[in-house]
């Protein structure tokens, strides 16, 4: 009578440690989980575009944002969008410095004009 049931209790032993050590997803049916992703891959992983770089550069002054943005000018970049409205102090000579560079939009700030910009290049 134990002759009978140790081939099955072999093959069943067999078959859990197959599981344990092989990742073996024969059993998964997960179908949410699978039409979400193949669904929704646009949200969960969405493309990263390289072209488009931004910065935080915390608590720098006025000097030290424009030794930065003049490192960066020697890369050709696109455009460089400033915003100094931050700035307590007054941004006149940061604005002409970089007056006669087309590559940096510095926004505008103020409070009369909602989304605009200091000068428009396009």
């Amino acid at each position: 009578m134990i002759k009978r049931y140790l081939l099955p209790l072999v093959l069943a032993s067999a078959i859990i440690v197959l599981y344990q050590i092989i990742d073996i997803r024969l059993f998964n049916l997960d179908v949410n989980e699978r039409v979400r992703e193949a669904l929704f891959r646009v949200f969960t992983h969405p493309r990263v575009n390289e072209s488009i770089i931004l910065l935080n550069i915390g608590k720098l002054d006025q000097q030290g944002l424009e030794s930065k943005i003049d490192s960066l000018l020697q890369c050709y970049p696109r455009k460089i969008g400033i915003n100094l409205c931050h700035y307590q102090s007054s941004t006149e000579n940061f604005v002409k410095h970089f007056q006669d560079r087309k590559s940096v939009i510095i926004a505008n700030c103020d409070k009369g004009e909602s989304l605009s910009l200091s000068r428009n290049n396009q």
